[in-house]
């Protein structure tokens, strides 16, 4: 089964993201002598007034943005998820003027609850001590129009270069260039400003967000391992920056602490896409579900923690549980069903009355978290498989999955006996997808995992020269017959030892049939299904 990993890319696509600066719109105005801080103030904050203010007691710092939340509860489970893009940021804040001798306040060390080795926190307020400096700030921070605020920032920081706001003035030039919908300017400005401060968490966020994009809008674009690669490393940097992240002042410890989960959600969310994407797999399990700790509703990263979980062989059952309630978030998705079931399937067996699928979905969509001791029971073992086989089942009246399985896997006198009981009895005519032709033998793939592995596992020798015109093209399904003659066992794949080993069936007699019959519905189980009987 292909299963593309774009299957959810499109399904938050179009939802409003609560982004960086978003919860803080309710906030408390700021007045025109608000300090400049480190993140964006809020939407809510006042524009900045064209005379500049006296020289005054400092005003307390305009409070930060909200972080983003990429991939939000979608609307529409039929979609595949994609997170929407961050919200637009506030508006700067206006720096303060020259203040009293003495009065400005010194570094101070980390803020209480931060790690020790975190640099020390400035408490200093940011003044521009130039006239003329201060009023082309405030007047670019004034401009409504966000292609002219962009304009005016630049011509800003190209006449001033050594400003002291110059992070503030990048910050709402990045905000800006988002609100114009340039995004390629956008992540221009937040390079920038990550050179003047590599902690500053809202670019972070906003690369994260727009490098994990990138990647899953377009997963076979050619720049795919490049953005995979710097979608990990900006989600990285921002979990370490976040650790550093002290509380502005003037914000409220609930506020503070949402900013911090949200912008956790999209960091380790961007780097488990990105390590994902480079087969990086243990990291992938653990970005993602520390993602989907944080927001168990954000069906991008619960499909995400799936993939990283049963991608690699052998599969941890634990992405089952991740798999069954991106189902139950998609509100029954079909594809996401389709995949999940089919993982099930080969780890668990398919037999009827012992499939549980359904059970677990419905499980998952109740919890949150994975229960405690959360298993799946795996299918019996290839040797297992093939031994029940040769007990209960007449040689003459098995498939070719049912061969392969004995021939592969049975003890080595099992297997003969089987040979034995058919050599030289026709099979029933059976469709496969041709590999190689000539005239003489046709390699097929006549079992489900063979024509999905694009591998032959029968050889069909004919009993007569095939004429040119009814050679059958490589790729196309052909009816054959033929009698079985001898097999060959290859070894079982690197990344799972214990697997079933690929087996090669030679039939003699072999003729063409005009009208194949047509193969049986799929029905996955450890070997795959059996698309033609005997």
């Amino acid at each position: 089964m292909k299963f593309s990993k774009r299957t959810i890319s499109g399904l938050a696509l179009g939802l409003s993201l609560m982004c960086v600066v978003g919860v803080a719109q309710s906030n408390k105005q700021q007045d025109s002598k608000s300090t400049i801080t480190v993140l964006p103030p809020t939407p809510n904050t006042p524009p900045p007034q064209q005379q500049p203010a006296q020289p005054q007691q400092p005003a307390q710092p305009a409070q930060p943005a909200q972080a983003g939340q990429p991939g939000a509860q979608p609307a529409q489970p039929a979609q595949p998820g994609q997170a929407a893009q961050p919200g637009q940021p506030g508006q700067a804040a206006q720096p303060g003027q020259p203040a009293q001798s003495g009065q400005a306040g010194a570094a101070q060390p980390a803020a209480s609850g931060l790690p020790a080795n975190c640099p020390p926190q400035s408490t200093q307020k940011k003044e521009i001590k130039d006239q003329a400096e201060y009023n082309t700030y405030v007047n670019a921070l004034g401009q409504a129009n966000p292609a002219t605020k962009a304009q005016a920032l630049e011509q800003f920081l190209l006449q001033y270069p050594n400003t002291v706001v110059k992070d503030d003035a990048l910050e709402a030039l990045m905000g800006a260039y988002q609100q114009a919908g340039d995004a390629t300017k956008m992540q221009d400005a937040a390079n920038r400003l990550l050179q003047v401060n590599p902690n500053a968490v809202r670019a972070l966020a906003l690369m994260a967000y727009t490098k994990r994009a990138a990647v899953e809008a377009n997963p076979t674009a050619p720049t795919v391992q490049q953005d995979s690669q710097q979608a990990m490393q900006y989600g990285q940097k921002g979990i370490a920056a976040l650790q550093c992240f002290a509380k502005p002042a003037g914000t409220q410890d609930a506020e503070y602490e949402t900013q911090k989960k949200q912008m956790a959600a999209i960091f380790n969310g961007a780097a488990g896409r990105g390590a994902l994407n480079t087969k990086d797999f243990a990291n992938a399990q653990k970005y993602f579900t520390e993602a989907v700790n944080i927001d168990p509703n954000n069906l991008n990263d619960v499909y995400g923690a799936a993939l990283a979980y049963l991608t690699p062989q052998p599969i941890n059952p634990i992405g089952l549980w991740y798999a069954a309630r991106s189902v139950a978030l998609g509100k029954g998705n079909e594809q996401l069903d389709k995949y999940g079931h089919y993982k099930y399937q080969k780890f668990h067996g398919a037999d009827p009355a012992d499939d549980h699928w359904k059970d677990i979905v419905a499980q998952a969509g109740s919890q949150t978290a994975p229960p405690p001791g959360f298993n799946v029971t795996p299918a019996p073992t290839p040797a297992q498989q093939a031994a029940k086989l040769a007990q209960t089942k007449d040689p003459k009246t098995m498939d070719f999955a049912d061969l392969e399985t004995v021939f592969g896997n049975a003890e080595p006198a099992v297997s003969q006996q089987v040979l034995t009981a058919i050599k030289g009895q026709p099979m029933q005519p059976f469709a496969a997808v041709v590999i190689q032709a000539t005239p003489t033998s046709l390699s097929v793939a006549a079992t489900q995992d063979a024509i999905e592995q694009k591998r032959a596992d029968v050889i069909v020798n004919m009993v007569a020269p095939i004429p040119a015109k009814l050679l059958p093209k490589v790729g196309a399904e052909t009816g054959l017959t033929g009698s079985v003659d001898s097999f060959t066992v290859g070894q079982a794949p690197a990344n799972d030892p214990n697997g079933m080993k690929p087996v090669v069936i030679t039939l003699t007699d072999g003729k063409l049939v005009r009208t194949a019959p047509e193969p049986a519905p799929k029905k996955p189980v450890r070997r795959g299904t059996r698309p033609h009987s005997r």
